[in-house]
């Protein structure tokens, strides 16, 4: 991966998506590198990545993210008719109707499966959205597998 900015870039390949994260110059933005995760800490907010899934957690003064790319999309049909793919409720991916895309997989409807933190429940509802349980939280270094 080849980075080229007037700031500091640190470049970094995370759960197999190289993600460019700098400071500019003379920015005070803590972007870093933290195992599987990128860490944003206070008082910025966390990247968002064009045709990308994210899932963050969050601890007091910083953001951990874990970055997913999207699924590739197959022929989307329906009783035998080829129909076209719609975009993900955070317009970030492609998908079959009646389908969900969740941390770079594809699900159906009324699927359940485990969350991006690898801990809470998730299901895939219907017109795309996923629903997940939040009743606990992982710590960062677990999230993030340091």
């Amino acid at each position: 991966m080849y980075c080229s900015m007037n700031s500091i870039p640190l470049c970094a390949c995370v759960l197999w998506i190289c993600v460019v994260v700098s400071a500019g110059n003379g920015s005070n933005i803590k972007r870093d590198v933290y195992g599987d995760c990128v860490r944003v800490c206070h008082p910025h907010e966390p990247l968002w990545i064009k045709k990308m899934f994210r899932h963050c957690i969050f601890d007091n003064e910083c953001v951990y993210c874990k970055y997913f790319s999207c699924p590739d999309l197959q022929e989307c049909k329906r009783k035998r008719k080829v129909i076209p793919p719609v975009p993900t409720l955070d317009r970030n991916c492609m998908t079959c109707p009646g389908t969900c895309v969740y941390a770079g997989k594809t699900y159906k409807r009324t699927d359940r499966f485990k969350a991006a933190d690898d801990i809470n429940e998730c299901s895939c509802q219907n017109y795309g959205k996923v629903r997940c349980t939040s009743e606990k939280s992982p710590s960062p270094r677990r999230f993030c597998g340091v």
